[in-house]
């Protein structure tokens, strides 16, 4: 509550005012000590939301250490009022998401739920790191006007939270992996014409690579499949991804990396696991492949949700 009275304030101060002068992006933007009060701000309440974005920025940027994937509690709140928690036993007995609850935390439709319930078991890095995604997608998911159009604000996303993205969505950690791609939806439905190579850099450099590689971890990428297909359902959001990219010649195909890794992931073969049987053990082999043949259901319906989109927009004349 004390996070969301913060952006609260700023909003009511930018709808009492009818959004009053304008900021100049250039004063106080990098000061680390955050001691510019008046100049470069529309007001006090705009410093601080602006500051206070920018350090859970900074705090989910920071690395943990090298620990294994431990297991969460995650709790689901529906637009109905419902609720889910789903959680799922490891080999070891310690509590993890299954697979669908992961996806749905990553899938999580546009201005869904606004807060999750997270009980991670590791270092207090990781625990604060947790809590800053978390509190960033509560943030991104009620945005309102002062936060979408400040200037400042797509600085502070473009410098601190894309790059946090960059590096949590490589994580061997699920949770945060899981977090770090719900936050993703937010950027591109409200950010996606101020971030272009941004969005265009996660998408090709980081959810394409998840998903083609026949090695990466089956529930990682589960979750960037439910991602991408979240991202795909809304029509316009495609329809603009293949103009602003794959139309400009100084842009990534991105659109066409996008439908080719999912339909590459969809066609894919289990990779030879023989030489890692020894290792692993057979059962563990045997899961994996399971896994990824849920995966490969999952990229399928994902090229189908893509197909669907494309209808649509031809059917509203758009195309």
């Amino acid at each position: 509550q004390m996070i969301s009275g913060v952006f609260a304030r700023m909003e009511r101060w930018e709808k009492e005012h009818g959004g009053g002068v304008g900021e100049d992006p250039s004063v106080g933007a990098d000061d680390e000590k955050g001691n510019q009060a008046a100049p470069g701000f529309k007001s006090v309440d705009h410093r601080d939301a602006y500051l206070l974005f920018r350090s859970l920025s900074k705090l989910s940027m920071k690395s943990v250490p090298d620990q294994p994937d431990l297991g969460y509690t995650y709790s689901h709140t529906s637009a109905d009022g419902g609720g889910s928690n789903a959680t799922a036993a490891s080999p070891e007995g310690k509590p993890q998401p299954s697979e669908q609850s992961a996806g749905a935390a990553a899938a999580a439709p546009r201005g869904g739920p606004a807060s999750v319930t997270s009980s991670p078991k590791g270092s207090p890095a990781l625990s604060s790191k947790v809590l800053a995604l978390e509190l960033l997608i509560s943030v991104l998911n009620s945005a309102g006007a002062a936060l979408v159009t400040g200037p400042r604000f797509s600085h502070a996303i473009r410098h601190y939270l894309c790059v946090s993205l960059l590096k949590n969505c490589t994580s061997s950690v699920t949770l945060v992996v899981s977090l770090s791609l719900r936050l993703f939806v937010p950027i591109v439905r409200l950010y996606r014409s101020e971030l272009k190579g941004e969005v265009s850099s996660l998408i090709s450099n980081v959810f394409t690579t998840i998903i083609s590689s026949p090695f990466a971890p089956p529930a990682h990428v589960s979750l960037v499949v439910e991602l991408l297909a979240t991202v795909c359902a809304d029509e316009t959001t495609l329809a603009e991804m293949f103009l602003n990219y794959d139309c400009d010649l100084t842009q990534v195909d991105v659109y066409k990396e996008l439908v080719g890794s999912l339909a590459k992931c969809a066609k894919r073969h289990d990779p030879d696991l023989l030489n890692y049987v020894a290792a692993v053990g057979p059962t563990d082999v045997h899961k994996r492949r399971v896994k990824g043949a849920a995966n490969r259901a999952e990229a399928i319906r994902a090229l189908v949700v893509v197909l669907g989109s494309l209808r649509r927009l031809i059917a509203s004349g758009v195309g």
